[in-house]
């Protein structure tokens, strides 16, 4: 989920100080007077931009519409994201851990660890296991902000906007793994503080936190495509659409990507001027969605090129504010080699599922059960 904050003059303590020297007559007037016109005259200057502050923003007005189209390759967004080499090798991790946690009907559900990243970056999560004869067509269910495993699979009680799609998916048939990703629990204080104390920390040192968990995902995979039947369907919301949409542009075995409530126009996202709609450099707390570079390369139809001929499904609300302009978008992700699908659902910033697996289906997932 994204937040916006917006900023303003806080006229409080100005109005605080004339009350106090106005409140004693004439005398504090002819004393202070210069001393309040001058405060007055700070907070308002303090709020007004000032002519350097115009220039530069003069100077990304002209960069942004001088911008050639993006023409990212594939080791371009390798390298900006900052993916780390060890995550990018043909091992097999291993898994370190297999526990049991609990059945849903037929289900069962198990925690995993993998040794990912040649064991550097050890990745944990929840699968879930079809009920039947195996072997079974594999998922990747990935989260957004406040999400969890366990509230995937509905384990935690709350049905929330992600709707137990992970579950779904297992009981549509898909041997299903949904990975560990930073974000905190619904009703923080401040959403996604830890992403974006991960992401500065590693911009520092030229890397970025969405290139270290796609770099996870790229070593999972090494091991979950033997787990399953050999298709591999990648279903992201929100962060997690973030994080589906770049893995699928870079790992090759990925056979559908479903990306959910994330498409949208990325570079007016990225640079848009103030009156664009949630325009991403006003929201608090998104720091970690800034790639240095990345609106010079990358947009979202350059990443469904990258994808191509593989198969893009978009899952949008007809109601989400984040998406607002996924439709004029569409229509050059059509075009590209492939199949492709835009599903729209009547509600805003949530998982629909039942018409998107449709049209996972309908792009021929090969061995896709139903």
């Amino acid at each position: 989920m994204e937040y916006f904050v917006s900023f303003g003059v806080q006229a409080q303590p100005v109005v605080s100080i004339l009350a106090i020297l106005l409140g004693g007559g004439c005398t504090p007037v002819r004393v202070f007077l210069p001393f309040v016109l001058l405060a007055v005259a700070l907070a308002v200057s303090a709020s007004v931009p000032n002519d350097t502050y115009n220039d530069i923003s003069a100077y990304i007005d002209q960069q942004t519409v001088s911008l050639p189209p993006p023409n990212g390759t594939r080791d371009d967004l390798v390298g900006i994201l900052g993916i780390p080499g060890e995550c990018l090798t043909s091992d097999t991790p291993l898994l370190v851990s297999d526990d049991p946690v609990t059945n849903v009907g037929s289900i069962e559900i198990r925690r995993w660890v993998l040794a990912t990243c040649q064991g550097e970056i050890p990745l944990h999560g929840l699968v879930g296991i079809p009920d039947g004869d195996g072997p079974h067509p594999l998922a990747l269910a990935i989260y957004g902000t406040a999400g969890s495993p366990a509230r995937l699979f509905g384990l935690d009680g709350v049905d929330d906007y992600h709707h137990a799609f992970a579950l779904r998916l297992v009981e549509a048939g898909y041997l299903t793994f949904v990975p560990t990703i930073t974000t905190e629990p619904s009703g923080a204080a401040n959403i996604n503080d830890l992403r974006n104390q991960l992401h500065k920390q590693l911009v520092s040192q030229g890397s970025t936190l969405a290139g270290v968990e796609v770099g996870q995902l790229i070593s999972a995979l090494n091991f979950l495509e033997g787990e399953g039947n050999g298709d591999v369907l990648v279903w992201g919301i929100s962060v997690g659409g973030f994080l589906a949409a770049h893995l699928a542009a870079i790992d090759e075995s990925v056979d559908t990507v479903v990306v959910s409530q994330y498409f949208e126009n990325r570079r007016q996202k990225l640079l848009g001027e103030i009156d664009y709609p949630l325009v991403y450099w006003q929201y608090e707390n998104a720091d970690y969605i800034i790639i240095p570079g990345y609106a010079q390369l990358f947009d979202d139809v350059r990443l469904a090129a990258l994808i191509a001929p593989r198969s893009v499904i978009i899952e949008v609300g007809a109601d989400d504010p984040r998406s607002l302009y996924v439709e004029a978008i569409y229509p050059a992700i059509e075009a590209l080699p492939g199949c492709s699908g835009l599903s729209v659902g009547y509600g805003g910033h949530e998982v629909f599922f039942g018409e998107t697996l449709a049209a996972v289906r309908g792009c021929g997932q090969s061995k896709s059960p139903g």
